[in-house]
């Protein structure tokens, strides 16, 4: 099971364009979606264990980025064009939309005036996510011109779509801690 665009009811309710948002967008307003429908979601318990804060560079106050300065990083982190981003495709749709966002309870009502800072600081939140979380899903379709004989994407074509897979976060990154082990393999008997 992924989380993606291509699978979340989020794709006909809102009219989602992928193509036109491209992949993060897309999948920055689906989670979105899914997080407001709440327990109603098939998504909701992987939402609960998914980090509900970060503190890395997107998330600092201008104060704390002082401490950077003259650093090159400061330059790259690329909140502000996150934020036009955001600001101008993932909020206006999400406020034109209110049925399909019902009220949650630590999320200001949409049409108040607090709502385009939440949306924001939620979208930045999902983005996050994305980033840490996401893999890229391939297309399954049919063959185009654009994929190489040996089946993978060549570097003209789209960014492939983004999705979220809840079972390859249950295991650690590092192998030799995994924070599921299967007692198939210490059975004496098995092998």
């Amino acid at each position: 099971m992924v989380l993606s665009v291509q699978n979340s009811e989020a794709r006909s309710a809102l009219e989602l364009d992928d193509k036109q948002l491209g992949p993060w967008l897309s999948l920055i307003i689906t989670m979105i979606y899914e997080y407001y429908q709440g327990e109603q979601s098939k998504w909701y318990p992987y939402f609960r264990i998914l980090p509900s804060s970060f503190d890395t560079l997107m998330f600092w106050t201008d104060e704390q980025l002082l401490e950077l300065q003259g650093s090159a990083v400061v330059g790259k982190i690329g909140k502000a064009a996150a934020d036009d981003t955001i600001l101008q495709k993932v909020v206006p749709l999400i406020q034109a939309n209110p049925r399909h966002f019902p009220p949650r309870p630590n999320m200001p009502p949409l049409n108040s005036s607090d709502s385009q800072n939440a949306l924001l600081c939620l979208a930045h939140r999902m983005g996050s996510i994305i980033m840490a979380y996401a893999f890229d899903i391939e297309k399954t379709d049919e063959v185009d011109e654009d994929t190489a004989e040996d089946g993978y994407m060549t570097d003209d074509e789209d960014e492939p779509a983004k999705g979220m897979v809840p079972l390859a976060d249950i295991f650690n990154a590092d192998a030799q801690r995994n924070n599921v082990r299967p007692s198939i393999f210490n059975h004496p008997h098995l092998f």
